[in-house]
């Protein structure tokens, strides 16, 4: 087998064994490959080589898991067929035993084994999905007849308790009060404090009340927003004056109006500086153009020009109305209070979310001890109780923690972007100074709805110098980043940069494509077919009839027509048909261009 040729950033990444690495790993850039290999290299290190067994690598599903398995089991297979060692034998032997495992199994390991300093029983069992649910809102109810009997004035009074219904749920009933302490119990799991994050909310709050309202938080949060919504409204009309003005009637009639949305546009956009007060009243003055008449059509207009000018002409007033949308929702969501009524909702607002961050503590408190009654256990359970034996309440690491820590030689997560604080924290606790290697990339982040927190990997990015910074100097820790993709042409990486680039500057600094590093570059040289990139979208709306629509798809050969017959399939099934013809034309146009010889 012909040895695999590594990039200068994948050697980086496999070889540099003196610094804790996060190596930033686009998409199609091996990092799977990357990962293997460093493992491989440090167990068949000729000097010092590395024991399997004294290996943590936790990866994110157990599907990865096991698929990490054989690819470390086929390396060293392949590997003792060049040399033969007893080594390389006994490691094959120690991978079926291995810490190759997901987060969640090896904290259930480590709480089974120290369930006794945890004062729960060690034949606790996992508690299902559905089971976990009904137990805590079951809890959460008593809480809230609590509170209302004045049983909970720890936390708020009955009175205070009836203040916060009216609050959230508009007098009606208490569900408001419900669902959002069962959502906050689940959005803060992964952090280490659970409720006391909704307290420091709470102190955010009270501390803003005197600040200009751009300057807070949830200002800035406006701003950004506004900014964004009103670009994307310039863009639009942009892009249509050039449409408009090829057809002289229409232009002379409509292109008064969109210039002057323009103007009013750009005059929003250059007052968001000014601040809070200057941007509300900016858009309570708003006047819109109006739009001119088409007359006096000349008889030397042929029908095909005329049909060309009334679909244009629909066109740009579906397009001033989407303006005009997008400005009233702006200025009803964002500026619907004036900046001395923001001074007076935020200390108010700051003393109920002080009592849900109490209510969700209390509520924390009594789920815990009804689960240690039915000795039950969820995977979010586990993860906090292997925090707990792992790190002190000042966050110190534990004796057990070094304990454990001096078993593991390397520590190895794969899919780093998709943590959260509390399983950051363990691999801290679990990790040498100089002995961690993370891999992921925060773009590719899809686990939110399970509480990921990709701005984890963002800022120990942001803290770390690139490995070629680093060299030389006494830090422990190095970032490397993977930016060549393996698996597409470059036709197809410069429209995703060109996509991306867009969407993710609303992103701020963790998921952005500023830097070059961010931007997907060919990792091998190939043949460009010089195929203008197709992009297919398949909209999922409701006919005049009750019947699914067809596909609309959007692409480069804009004569093209979608397969027939698309219209009469689910839109699963509208996809799937769609890239089979696809496929089936471009193998036909590919038949087509050979040889005819040695076709036949």
């Amino acid at each position: 087998m012909a040895e695999r040729k590594w990039t200068a950033a994948q050697s980086a990444a496999i070889e540099e064994t003196g610094k804790t690495l996060l190596v930033s790993a686009a998409a199609g850039s091996g990092k799977t490959a990357v990962l293997t290999e460093r493992i491989l290299r440090a167990i068949t290190d000729p000097e010092h080589p590395a024991d399997i067994s004294r290996m943590l690598i936790v990866t994110f599903t157990r599907a990865a898991a096991a698929e990490m398995r054989e690819r470390i089991a086929k390396n060293l297979t392949e590997a003792m067929q060049s040399r033969r060692s007893l080594h390389l034998a006994r490691q094959l032997l120690l991978l079926p035993s291995a810490y190759i495992c997901t987060i969640d199994s090896f904290c259930l390991d480590l709480v089974r084994a120290h369930a006794g300093a945890l004062g729960i029983s060690p034949a606790f069992r996992l508690a299902d999905q559905a089971e976990a649910r009904l137990l805590l809102g079951a809890v959460a109810e008593r809480l809230i007849e609590d509170c209302y009997a004045g049983d909970a004035r720890d936390v708020c009074t009955p009175d205070e308790f009836c203040d916060l219904v009216e609050c959230l749920s508009g007098g009606r009933d208490d569900k408001g009060v419900l669902e959002l302490l069962l959502a906050l119990y689940e959005k803060t799991r992964g952090f280490a404090d659970k409720g006391a994050a909704v307290a420091r909310a709470a102190e955010a709050l009270a501390g803003a009340a005197g600040q200009p309202p751009f300057s807070t938080p949830w200002g800035a949060f406006f701003a950004r927003k506004t900014a964004d919504a009103l670009d994307a409204c310039l863009a639009e009309h942009k892009a249509a004056l050039p449409q408009l003005y090829d057809n002289s009637v229409a232009a002379r009639a409509l292109a008064p109006a969109f210039e002057e949305d323009i103007t009013l546009l750009l005059s929003l956009r250059a007052v968001i500086g000014e601040g809070y007060t200057a941007v509300r009243d900016a858009f309570y003055a708003v006047k819109y153009a109006k739009r001119g008449k088409i007359t006096g059509e000349p008889n030397a207009v042929c029908a095909s020009a005329i049909a060309l000018r009334d679909r244009m002409k629909k066109t740009l007033e579906k397009l001033r109305d989407r303006m005009k949308k997008t400005l009233e929702k702006l200025r009803d969501k964002f500026y619907a209070y004036s900046e001395a009524d923001w001074a007076g909702f935020l200390l108010p607002l700051a003393d109920k979310v002080g009592q849900l961050g109490g209510l969700l503590c209390l509520l924390d408190a009594r789920v815990q001890e009804e689960k240690r009654r039915r000795s039950v256990c969820d995977f979010g359970d586990l993860e906090h109780l292997a925090l707990g034996l792992l790190t002190d309440r000042e966050g110190n690491p534990t004796p057990l923690a070094a304990e454990v820590r001096e078993g593991f030689d390397w520590v190895y997560i794969d899919e780093y972007q998709d943590v959260n604080e509390v399983q950051h924290r363990i691999f801290e606790a679990l990790s040498q100074p100089r002995n961690r290697f993370m891999v992921g990339d925060v773009k590719q982040s899809i686990y939110g709805f399970r509480g990921a927190q990709p701005e984890i990997f963002a800022r120990v990015r942001r803290e770390n110098r690139a490995l070629v910074e680093a060299e030389g100097d006494a830090s422990p820790r190095a970032t490397i980043s993977l930016s060549a993709n393996f698996r597409s042409e470059g036709s197809i990486l410069a429209f995703v940069n060109l996509v991306f680039g867009r969407l993710m500057e609303a992103a701020g600094e963790s998921i952005d494509y500023r830097d070059s590093e961010d931007r997907l570059t060919p990792g091998a040289v190939a043949e460009n077919s010089g195929e203008r990139v197709t992009l297919a979208l398949f909209q999922k709306e409701k006919a005049p009839d009750g019947e699914e629509p067809p596909a609309h798809d959007i692409h480069a050969d804009a004569d093209e027509d979608a397969p027939d017959g698309e219209e009469e399939s689910p839109l699963p099934d509208r996809e799937a048909r769609w890239v089979a013809t696809r496929i089936r034309a471009l193998l036909l146009a590919h038949q087509e261009d050979e040889d005819p010889l040695e076709a036949g």
